[in-house]
């Protein structure tokens, strides 16, 4: 059981090192990383805020699939079932409203709401 606990926080520590580097590589290039996969210069402009958000955020997903993965190696499978449920839960409340908040504070959404329109 001691070696299991020592490899959890091995792996838990290795992913969160190789997530923090992603994650600055990801704020800090956003822009590059958005041209190599062919993005237009007015995308680049308008989207890449949310590429640094989400490369930058990568660490949640991350520990989510380590944490996972170590409840299922332990052989407790209903926590770990029940940590996907729950985040799986929060992510559909979640996402539209984060959505709507970027789209809302975008370029093109203050544009829109100056204009009269809703973007409901």
């Amino acid at each position: 059981m001691q070696g299991a606990r020592i490899a959890a926080v091995q792996a838990i520590s290795l992913g969160v090192l190789i997530s923090v580097l992603i994650g600055v590589v990801g704020i800090v290039y956003a822009k590059d990383i958005l041209a190599l996969m062919g993005g237009e210069p007015e995308l680049i402009a308008e989207g890449y805020g949310y590429t640094q958000w989400l490369i930058g955020g990568n660490i949640t997903i991350t520990l989510l699939f380590l944490i996972n993965a170590i409840f299922r190696g332990a052989g407790n499978a209903s926590i770990a079932m029940w940590a996907l449920v729950l985040s799986n839960g929060l992510n559909i409340i979640l996402d539209p409203h984060v959505h709507l908040w970027f789209w809302s504070h975008s370029r093109n959404g203050r544009k829109r709401r100056s204009s009269g329109h809703q973007h409901w």
